[in-house]
């Protein structure tokens, strides 16, 4: 539009005063062209304007969503925390049970080896 604005602006600077028709017409097409430049400049504004603005709502998304991920990393080492803290709590009582058991199985294995020998003599 610009080159065109400036080929219009030459011929009428070319064109005799006093052709009042042909300067009409050269003059309109200028303010034309002049419009339409202003339209798409106004156009390319609200567009950069909304460019910025989604960059930044962006940029706010991204912070959001690592402080979340950062919430979630937090939660799942708590989570495993606890998980180890209860299995080896289980670990602990079954051993202890297991041991017990193991008391008991001993002591009857003796008292019945006891009334064996006692029954054989």
């Amino acid at each position: 539009l610009g080159t065109q604005a400036q080929q219009a602006q030459a011929e009428l600077d070319k064109t005799f005063f006093l052709n009042f028709g042909k300067r009409g017409e050269l003059k309109d097409q200028i303010k034309g062209l002049q419009k339409t430049a202003d339209v798409k400049q106004k156009a390319a504004d609200k567009l950069a304007k909304a460019e910025e603005k989604a960059a930044g709502e962006l940029v706010k998304a991204e912070g959001k969503a690592a402080k979340v991920g950062e919430q979630a990393a937090k939660i799942e080492k708590e989570a495993a925390d606890k998980a180890g803290k209860l299995v080896g709590e289980a670990e602990k009582s079954a051993a202890a049970a297991s041991k017990k058991v193991e008391a008991e199985a001993a002591k009857l294995i003796k008292t019945a080896e006891a009334k064996a020998k006692a029954l054989v003599k």
